[in-house]
């Protein structure tokens, strides 16, 4: 939970819920950070990781889960989690040897030792959290097929929910390093232009009729897995009003 403390491009991080309830349906993005009782195995979708995204993607609780567009998961690697436990058992054990120095008639030169050690294993183990916490999950929407049968990079509204498996590396906090991966890959969006809001409108099309309230297009697009994934509504409604400023605004 504090590894999760800085979320990034992320509007709020739900740090390892317990069930599909425990993850609010907002249409604001968020990273759920998956239990490590439910790690993923590489390219493995039936991995406890992947049920455990599978299962929150679909529902809250009782109910089916409307804003599945503002989700992401990151989950830990199953063999990495070894190490990591590891560290942890290790610290809690120096950490129950330090709490009950005074019982075991520790002299101070022996406390100042354990509490080196501590420090050391608790510095260990939060680094062992980012080495661990790799895997990025990232529901989509299934892509078109063309004559041939292959995969083209138009989504197709009516296909399936598929998932997108992405590697993170680096020391930085889990939050930051997944927003980051994310916004290159282009399945977060902190900012849109005007343009890109134009196209996406037409492209499958949003309109109800001539026009589209502000309200329902923010819902659009945060339930729907074929539309970009958006940090905010503050992002749709900057998109909105930067479109009168273009100088260009009536050719594009």
């Amino acid at each position: 939970r504090d590894a999760a403390a800085d979320r990034g491009d992320f509007d709020r991080v739900h740090a390892c819920p317990s069930s599909p309830a425990d993850v609010s349906d907002e249409p604001e993005a968020r990273l759920v950070i998956v239990d490590p009782e439910q790690p993923h195995i590489s390219n493995d979708w039936g991995s406890a990781g992947a049920l455990q995204a599978q299962a929150i993607l679909d529902s809250r609780g009782l109910s089916p889960r409307r804003n599945r567009n503002a989700l992401a998961f990151l989950a830990a690697d199953k063999a990495r989690l070894t190490d990591l436990q590891s560290a942890v058992r290790l610290y809690l054990a120096w950490k129950s040897i330090d709490n009950d120095k005074e019982a075991l008639n520790l002299d101070p030169f022996q406390v100042s030792q354990i509490r080196t050690k501590v420090r050391e294993l608790d510095d260990t183990a939060r680094v062992r959290i980012p080495e661990t916490y790799v895997w990025l999950l990232v529901p989509e929407q299934e892509r078109k097929k063309n004559e041939k049968g292959d995969e083209t990079q138009e989504v197709d509204p009516q296909g399936k929910v598929v998932w997108q498996q992405l590697r993170l590396s680096g020391p930085d906090p889990l939050a930051v390093r997944a927003s980051r991966k994310m916004k290159g890959e282009e399945l977060l969006l902190p900012s849109m232009g005007a343009t890109r809001l134009r196209m996406e409108l037409d492209r499958i099309p949003l309109w109800r009729g001539d026009h589209v309230s502000l309200r329902q297009l923010a819902e659009d697009f945060g339930r729907y897995l074929y539309l970009p994934r958006l940090k905010s509504h503050s992002v749709l409604r900057e998109a909105i009003e930067g479109g009168p400023n273009l100088t260009t605004w009536d050719p594009e």
